[in-house]
């Protein structure tokens, strides 16, 4: 009878502290939550999310402006006869090997092309077309 007793006790007092915790876990989160949702505090995130928009919205301008900016060149150098550009995507290959992305061609008439790398010059040879 005394271990029964004795277990009852444990068990009750088990259950009064586990209730009490969870009490105090609730009542934490549930201030946690009316502290996030305070007004002066749904106010800073809302302007934190309008500074990130505006800041996105700034960057994607100066990327259009400069966009346009290079644009502009081309089709004036194009204009004027100047110069001719290749798109990033377009492959250029020189004697079979495809030039890098700070590979410069000069092209100097039909006979001869040189092409100057920032890293190690290169000479490619000229190919030989078959008849």
């Amino acid at each position: 009878m005394i271990r029964r007793l004795v277990w009852f006790v444990a068990g009750a007092v088990g259950g009064a502290a586990g209730t009490v915790m969870a009490g105090r876990r609730v009542k934490r989160r549930v201030r946690d939550t009316v502290d996030q949702m305070a007004p002066t505090r749904v106010a800073r995130q809302a302007g934190r999310r309008v500074r990130s928009s505006v800041e996105g919205v700034a960057e994607a301008v100066r990327d259009g402006r400069s966009a346009m900016r290079d644009k502009e060149s081309e089709l004036r150098a194009r204009l004027q006869g100047r110069a001719e550009t290749i798109a990033p995507v377009d492959a250029v290959f020189v004697d079979g090997e495809r030039l890098q992305g700070d590979d410069i061609v000069v092209v100097r008439g039909v006979d001869s092309i040189e092409v100057e790398s920032r890293e190690s010059p290169r000479r490619p040879t000229r190919s030989r077309r078959a008849s």
